[in-house]
């Protein structure tokens, strides 16, 4: 409705409320925007951190005609993949703050997927020319995947993203707490890792 009154808009999404039905009662969690807005403002283009928490959208056909459909590589990070290649062609968007939609989770769902540290690596190399413009962003799934290649044990990865961040000053809180995790108390942890006693002989 809000694409039809609006015929300049390609890309418009709402928010959402999600019933968790693996705990009983169902846990309910609301996900929206806090404001109404419309435009392309770089700094608007924030939402895109967020594009992966299943918020209701609505894209204009031709539009995404215009863009390409899903890139099939993506099993996880399709739809953020899509909402990059949407902005960075200049599709004009808008968010309202109410929710709209109602997604219901079942036991074992995922709004995820498998693979997700090579997707996300995947992401960042496909969108380096639109993310250089927006640092912001940039630094955001850079944290993302760092975080992924520690967990998966991709210390020569993780630790390239990791340069990255502190050269541009945008590692932030959380990407210094598992630098320091996984560099720091990691190695620690391991190197006074009790081992087993020799047994004693009479």
């Amino acid at each position: 409705a809000h694409l039809r009154a609006h015929p300049g808009l390609g890309l418009a999404w709402t928010g959402v409320e999600r019933l968790h039905h693996e705990q009983r009662p169902a846990r309910r969690e609301t996900l929206a925007w806090r404001d109404r807005w419309d435009g392309r403002s770089p700094a608007a283009h924030r939402f895109l951190e967020f594009f992966a928490l299943s918020f209701g959208v609505a894209i204009r056909r031709q539009a995404l005609l215009d863009v390409g459909l899903f890139d099939e590589r993506f099993r996880a990070t399709e739809d953020i993949d899509l909402a990059m290649r949407l902005v960075a062609a200049g599709t004009p968007y808008a968010a309202l703050p109410e929710p709209l939609l109602t997604v219901h989770m079942g036991e074992g769902a995922s709004a995820s997927g498998n693979n997700r540290t090579a997707l996300r690596l995947l992401l960042l190399k496909k969108h380096a020319a639109f993310l250089a413009g927006q640092p912001r962003l940039r630094a955001h799934y850079q944290r993302f995947a760092m975080s992924a290649c520690y967990r998966d044990g991709l210390n020569v990865e993780a630790r390239a993203l990791a340069r990255e961040l502190l050269r541009s000053g945008r590692i932030g809180g959380n990407g210094l707490d598992q630098l320091l995790r996984y560099e720091l108390v990691a190695p620690i942890k391991r190197l006074f890792k009790r081992r087993p006693t020799p047994a004693s002989h009479a």
